[in-house]
């Protein structure tokens, strides 16, 4: 019996030893996020105004970029990468639809052709000409019966799973408002799907500020896990149904701690204070590459000029791998090119980072797309 069961331990043994060895050349490898490609589009008199922007792969293994004008209400899709304009997809803004719109405040894709538009308490959903399908208006009320003023902002493509979108909301009045907000596609009607922690509102609860505090999501479809990012923590919050979590490190070397100030202050005093703080926004999946990226916004107050009331900051990308291992860190330059981290994409070949160079022609967009290579 024991030298049957011989070959099995060594078997196991020898696995074992494996994994550690695979888990530590892992651990010694070294990372870096570099930037590999550029891309460019030369905008007309009708486009040059386009922005932000979503990415779309569809079952064909397609890609588009879709870029929404502000000035005409109008989405422009692009075949990606040859960039080249294959529709255009203008949303009615007279009727009874308008109060729906107004503008594009804020805009994601909920499917190919289909866009998601929110402003202030009022949201849309266009189908690919341009006419309304649902459309809803937030109660203004939170949980606990408080006022409150809601705001969604779409920074990237919100989530749609099983026919629901899931969109992030931000800026509140109340302390007590949901985070996330539901909408079925189908009847317009909104769901409540999370409060802020509880350690992040006692956190902030001294000090009574509450309209800054906001939430960056993304999704994994790979894990069926949502992953949300607070601009105040250090951790990233994983959660399936949004009842229970689990929480990974996710912090940036350049953030030591994020301190709220001691009470709400007049406006030029929390002018101040945001200055000389640094924060998180942006989480994103890449479906690519199973990876994950955090955006860190890493405050120079001295750099500030007194005489400009305007923040210097620098960003910072930090690369985590599917189980949120930190790969690496990369500091965007400030200097050169100016880069967009509110409108970052995932692409086949990276991640896409549009920037804006100084004399640039005002008509064209310009990004780079970095890759994640190993250092030899």
């Amino acid at each position: 019996m024991k030298k049957r069961l011989l070959p099995i331990l060594l078997l196991i043994a020898a696995t074992f030893a494996c994994q550690n060895q695979s888990e530590e050349n892992r651990e010694n490898k070294q990372y870096t996020l570099s930037p590999a490609k550029q891309v460019s589009i030369t905008l007309d008199d009708e486009t040059v105004y386009t922005s932000p922007i979503d990415f779309y792969s569809n079952a064909a293994r397609e890609t588009f970029i879709y870029m929404g004008n502000f000035m005409n209400n109008t989405i422009y899709k692009y075949q990606y990468p040859e960039m080249t304009l294959v529709k255009k997809i203008a949303f009615q803004t007279d009727g009874p639809d308008a109060a729906y719109i107004d503008y594009m405040k804020g805009w994601g894709l909920a499917g190919e052709d289909s866009v998601i538009n929110v402003f202030n308490k009022s949201v849309s959903l266009f189908g690919p000409n341009g006419k309304t399908i649902t459309k809803g208006e937030f109660d203004g009320i939170d949980k606990d019966g408080n006022a409150n003023i809601p705001m969604i902002y779409l920074y990237h493509q919100p989530v749609v799973k099983e026919g629901k979108a899931y969109l992030t909301k931000g800026w509140f009045i109340s302390p007590t408002s949901q985070l996330i907000h539901i909408l079925d596609l189908k009847t317009g009607l909104w769901e409540y799907a999370l409060d802020w922690p509880e350690e992040i509102n006692l956190k902030w609860a001294k000090s009574g500020v509450t309209h800054w505090k906001n939430i960056a999501m993304t999704y994994n479809p790979q894990t069926e896990q949502f992953v949300l990012g607070f601009n105040v923590s250090h951790d990233l919050y994983l959660t399936k149904d949004f009842k229970s979590f689990e929480k990974v490190p996710a912090k940036s070397e350049y953030i030591s701690d994020i301190t709220p100030p001691e009470k709400e202050t007049d406006p030029s005093q929390m002018f101040a204070y945001y200055n000389k703080t640094s924060f998180y926004h942006g989480v994103y999946y890449d479906t690519y590459r199973d990876l994950y990226y955090r955006v860190a916004t890493i405050a120079k107050p001295e750099l500030i000029n007194p005489e400009e009331a305007r923040r210097v900051d620098q960003k910072s990308i930090i690369v985590l791998d599917k189980d949120f291992n930190k790969l690496t860190e990369m500091l965007l330059p400030m200097e050169g090119k100016s880069y967009q981290t509110m409108n970052i994409e995932i692409t086949p070949e990276g991640l896409l980072i549009p920037y804006i160079e100084e004399n640039t022609p005002e008509n064209l967009w310009q990004a780079d797309i970095f890759e994640l290579k190993e250092v030899e």
